[in-house]
Formats: C-alpha cells, structure tokens, sequence
C-alpha cells in the first residue's frame, strides 16, 4: 500500500493538503504546525473517530481535540494505492454525533465505488488489522511508543506459528474461564453457588421464622393501634392550640389598632408643638451659645492680657532717671590734663634759663600726665554706658506702649464680635421660640427631645398600623369550637406529635414488611421441595467449577506453548535492529505475555530490565520491538505504511543516523511517513544518501 496526497479539515488544519512519495518521507514543521495532527488524521481516515470516548483529567476525546478550528465540519480525503488500484477514500462528518462518518471509497478519477471498501471498518480491510494491533505496530508516536500486552496483537503473532488463520488469544480463553469461574464462585462471597447457598440458608431460616412470624404480626398490629389512637389525641391538642392562638390572634389585633390611633394622634399633637422647630434650628441654637461662649472667652482673655500689659509698662524704669557717673557733663578732667601737658611744655622750655630748677620737678609733672590718661579714658567710657543704658530703657518702654496700643485695638475687635454674638443668639431664640430668661442649651436639648418623641410616635404608629394589618391578613379563618383546655405546651405536643407519626411510620413498614415477609415464606412443604433443589444446585457448581480450573490449567499451559514458538520470532528480529540501533552494546531482547522488556548487553551474561536504562535506549528498544512486530504481523504481499511521529527525538545523533539508515532500509519494503521538528533528521539523510552515492562503483 502506499499513500499518494492527503487533504484535511481536522483539528487546526484547515483544507490543508500533504503530497507523498514511495519509500521514506521525512516530514519536518515546527511545533504547533500540525505533525501529529497529520498522523492521527491518517488513522482517523482508516478506523475512524470513536464516539464513546470521554474526557479524562489532562486529555480530551479526539472527536473534541481535532474539532477544526473553524467550526467547520470535520472531514477529509486521502488517496492511495491499494492491491494495484488507485483508491480515493472520503469521510465527512455525519450530523453532531459523528465527527468522522462512514468512509466512501471509489476508483480516483471516475467516482466509480468499491463496495467491499464502504462502512466504518475501512482500515481492517485495507491493512487487515484491527485499530489496537495497527496503534501498536505501524502506528508509532513519541509520545506512545511503549509496548503493552494486547488480545488482536497476541492473536495476530499467533498465526506466525500456526495455520495463519486468527485463532483466539490464549489470554483471551483464559480470561473467559476465569469469568466463567467468578460467575460461579468468586471470593467466595459472590456467584451462582454462594448466591444458591445463601438461598438454602434463607429456605431453611424460612421455616423458622413462619413460627414466629404470627406472634410479631400480632404486636405490630397492637402497637400500631395505640400509636393511632395517640396520633388522634394530639392533633385535638393542636387543634386547642390554634383555637388558642387564633384568639390571642384577634386580642392582640385589636390591641394594635388601639396603640396605632392613640400613637398617630400624639404624632399629630406632637407636630404641631414642634411647627418648625427642627434638629437643625436646635443645632444653630448650640452653636450661636457656643460661640457667644467662646468670644466672650476671648475678649475677658485679651482684657487679661491688656492689664498685664499696662502692669508691665508701668514697671519699667524712666530713662531719665539713670545715676550720673562722676565727672559727667565736665570738662574737669580734660582741662586739667591740659594744664599739666602745658606746663611740661614750659618746664622743659624754661629749664635750660633756670639752671637751678631741679630735675626731678620735670619728671614729677610727666608722670601726672601719664597717670591723668588713663583716668580720663575710664572716665569717657563711664559716660559711654550710662547714654547706652538710657537708650536701652527708652526702647523697652516703646515696646511696650506698642504693645498696649495693639492690644487695645484687638480688645475692642473682640467686644464688637461679642456683641455680634449676642445678637445673632437673640435672634436665635426667637426663631427657637425661647424664652429671654431659657438657657439655649437647655432649649436646644428640649427641641432634640421633642424630635426624637416625635420620630418614635411616628415609628410607633408605623409599626403598630403594620402589626394590625400583618394580624388582620392572617385573620382569614374563624377559631374552631373545640371543648376542653389545652394539657400541654404546643411545642410539646408538636414534638410528641412527630415522634408519634415516625413510630407509627415504623411499625407500618415493619408491619407491612413482615406481612410481605410472611406471605413470601410460603408452604413448609414447598420451602423444603426448594431447599433440596438448592442442595443439588449447588453440588453441580462445585464440579463444574472444578472442571473449568482444570481446563485453566491446562489452557495456560498450551499458552506457554504456544508464546514459546512466537516469542522467539519477534525476539531475534527485535535484537538484531536493536543491535543495529546501539551499534551492537545491546544485542538481544526478550519479554512475557505481560510485554515485560529485559535486553541483553554485549558484555553481560544476564539480561537486564528496562529500568536500568535510559530513556533514549528505552525508546530504541520499544522502536525495535515495533518494527518487528509490524515486519512479522503485517509482512503481507502490500504492506501497510509505516507512520512515525517525534521518534527519534531522544536519540543522539549517532544512534539517529543508525536509526535512519534502518528505516531507509525498510522503506524499500514498505512506505515511511516520519514526522518531525527538527532539520536533523533531514541532515543526516542527506549525509547518509551521499555516502552512498559515494559507495556506489564509478
């Protein structure tokens, strides 16, 4: 088979198309282009899409994955070669229940059908296996190429060594013996033979139970007397109790009618004293007070502060009165430093006349005068501080005239202000309606009062008129006219009243219950003709189940068998290209019915679990059990393609390379479609077809 031109409206591919040659394409896109959506649309065109799917935690049904972006319906095309024919497959989606419907096929370019190629089981008679056993062998993606234990697959391997017609899987037979072995007896606690074995217990308790049964009819049916005739007692008490309250009922209504007129005519009473007098107009009221407080405050204040001013002023020394220093105001000592300088002066002029004048008379008058400046100097600098000091005292007392001047001034502001207050207060409490004498604070306090009186007769007349209309609707029936007095709360008698009800309740099952249980026992006679077809029942289980584990066993052991003769084919092929892969550090691979993987390193004795290795290796050796379950199983005259999407993606280069020259090797055989993101792939292909163009002779 080989597939020729793909176009599709499936998933994020919107009428995209995808040309293919024979032997190996390698297709590379990045991420997000559409790779594995290509891959399962080739399925999606043979099998189809499964409608009984559901959504599970982190993965969606493909018939919602692939839904075409678009909304569009999901629908596609392939064409392909098949048997010599150039075939044309379509589906499209048929209604909201099936995405991908049944496929129709016809020879391409004359619109002529095949019908051995119509229907949803287009895939099994083109490949000629089923949707499970193609997933798990040409159908290969990075992301899944783990190998599980299948039934179609184990089936399929079993025609290798058989007559090549597809017998049943031997773990199929054996899981129907196992099912035919827990419809008997599983766990022993379900199955025929338990289920019979119950029943005799239950025909033989039967016959116990009728003994007694009668007695236990006989209670329950007393007891559920007593318990009616008190159920009846007290609904009479209930019914007391609303004739009780429907009375209450009417008293407390005409009670409220009353409260609401007498409290709507204090509403009307209490407005007209009010007539303006609002929370607002008691609010100025306090604060007209307030503020005549306060500038009354503020000018006893500043009268305060005026007197200690004057007080302060008048305390002050007059600069006038300043101690003279001595020598003030006199030329005193300048005149008599002038003297003594001048008759040094004549002195010395006279000396050389007066020869007889003595010498100490001239330095006697020099040290006068040098005594007399420094005299003359302190004498200045006395008068200097005594002008300084006067000068002090005359600024002080300026100050201070200042001062009072300007608290004068600020005085007066303040009395012009108190009489402003005053007057606005006035006015005030004529808008308040006060008396002259009435305290406005006191008057402000009784206008609040008469506010909140008012809005709580208002409230009062409100609620009352409701309560009354409230009582007046609920009055639609008349009190019944019962005899007697209540015994009891009505809570209580509620209560005894609904654990009455639940124990007649439950002596009516019971009763019925044992009635039923009663008439279903039945005859003695007859329990005891079925209790001995029971005992029969049960000893023909027990030796069909015997049968049935023999036959297991031996089941088993021909499967044993039978895995021995085929697991040895898929082993050596498997090996021999999972030596190719690891360039021969692994040369076998063996594993169960259960599709447990060892392999077997070149230098080892023992083989060694997958655990042990890689994820790389592991992919190569789930890549190589692959090939060669798809080269054993579906080796047929027109091979099906091989489809590969991201598997080489954990390979390094040198095992990639390996792994290429594999495939290309087996394109000859069959068609490869290997999908992948990355331009290595490409690369070493390219390397590897040129070094065989290079091998090839000259």
């Amino acid at each position: 088979m080989e597939l020729r031109k793909l176009k599709a409206v499936f998933g994020g591919l919107e009428g995209a198309e995808l040309e293919l040659h024979p032997g190996l394409n390698v297709l590379r896109a990045g991420n997000e282009s559409g790779k594995s959506t290509w891959s399962r649309f080739i399925r999606a065109m043979f099998y189809g899409i499964s409608t009984s799917e559901r959504s599970k935690q982190g993965s969606l049904p493909d018939r919602i994955r692939y839904l075409p972006w678009s909304g569009s319906p999901m629908q596609g095309r392939m064409d392909l070669v098949w048997a010599g024919k150039e075939i044309t497959l379509t589906r499209s989606a048929v209604g909201a229940g099936k995405p991908m419907g049944p496929c129709t096929a016809v020879l391409t370019g004359t619109g002529e059908k095949l019908p051995e190629l119509q229907g949803a089981d287009v895939g099994e008679k083109l490949l000629g296996v089923s949707e499970p056993v193609f997933r798990r062998s040409a159908y290969l993606s990075g992301s899944e190429l783990r190998v599980d234990a299948d039934r179609d697959l184990e089936k399929r391997l079993m025609r290798l060594v058989s007559s090549g017609e597809d017998l049943s899987s031997a773990k199929e037979a054996e899981e129907r013996l196992r099912r035919w072995q827990r419809k008997r007896r599983w766990r022993g606690q379900s199955g025929t033979i338990p289920e019979a074995e119950r029943a005799l217990e239950e025909k033989k308790s039967a016959l116990a139970r009728l003994e007694d049964g009668t007695k236990r009819l006989d209670s329950l049916r007393r007891d559920r007397d007593r318990l009616q005739e008190q159920r009846e007692a007290l609904k009479l008490e209930l019914r007391r109790h609303r004739r009780d309250a429907l009375l209450e009922r009417r008293r407390r209504l005409a009670a409220a009618e009353l409260e609401a007129r007498e409290l709507e005519e204090r509403t009307v009473c209490l407005e007209e004293e009010r007539a303006g007098r609002t929370r607002e107009t008691a609010d100025a009221l306090r604060a007209a007070a307030v503020r005549l407080e306060e500038a009354e405050k503020d000018r006893a204040a500043m009268e305060d502060m005026l007197q200690a001013a004057r007080d302060e002023a008048a305390q002050l020394p007059d600069p006038e009165q300043v101690p003279r220093q001595p020598g003030r105001g006199s030329g005193i000592p300048l005149i008599v430093l002038g003297v003594l300088i001048v008759a040094f002066g004549v002195l010395t002029l006279v000396r050389p006349v007066l020869p007889g004048l003595p010498v100490w008379a001239g330095y006697l008058m020099l040290a006068f005068i040098l005594l007399a400046i420094p005299g003359v100097l302190l004498i200045r600098r006395a008068a200097s501080r005594e002008a300084a000091l006067r000068q002090e005292r005359q600024t002080e007392l300026d100050r201070a005239e200042a001062r009072c001047a300007e608290l004068e001034r600020q005085l007066k502001a303040d009395e012009a202000e108190t009489a402003e207050c005053l007057t606005a207060l006035e006015e005030m409490k004529k808008t308040a309606r006060c008396g002259a004498e009435e305290d406005p604070m006191t008057a402000a306090d009784r206008i609040d009062a008469l506010a909140a009186e008012l809005e709580k007769a208002r409230s009062g007349a409100e609620a009352a008129r409701r309560l009354a209309e409230t009582l007046a609707d609920a009055m639609e029936e008349e009190p019944e006219e019962l005899e007697g007095e209540t015994r009891m709360s009505r809570e209580e008698a509620e209560r005894r009243l609904g654990d009455t009800e639940i124990s007649l309740r439950d002596t009516e099952r019971a009763l019925t219950r044992e009635e039923t249980m009663h008439g279903l026992l039945g005859d003695p006679l007859i329990l005891a003709s079925e209790a001995e077809a029971l005992g029969s029942a049960i000893a023909a289980g027990e030796a069909e189940y015997a049968a049935l584990d023999l036959a297991e066993q031996a089941l088993a052991e021909a499967g044993r068998q039978m895995q021995s003769r085929f697991s040895p084919l898929v082993s050596r092929e498997a090996g021999r290209l999972l030596k190719t892969l690891t360039g021969g550090r692994y040369t076998g691979i063996y594993f169960d019915r259960e599709m447990r993987f060892s392999v077997q390193p070149a230098n080892d004795l023992e083989p060694r679990s997958l655990e042990y290795l890689s994820e790389g290796t592991k992919n190569q050796v789930y890549l190589a059990v692959r090939l060669a379950i798809c080269r054993l199983a579906l080796g047929e005259e027109d091979p099906c393609p091989l489809i590969l999407d991201d598997v080489l993606l954990t390979y390094d280069d040198t095992r990639a390379k390996r792994a290429l020259e594999m495939l290309l090797e087996l394109s000859r055989e069959r068609q490869i479609l290997l999908f992948t993101c990355s331009k290595r792939e490409e690369e070493l292909l390219r390397e590897i077809r040129k070094e065989e163009t290079e091998c090839l002779p000259q």
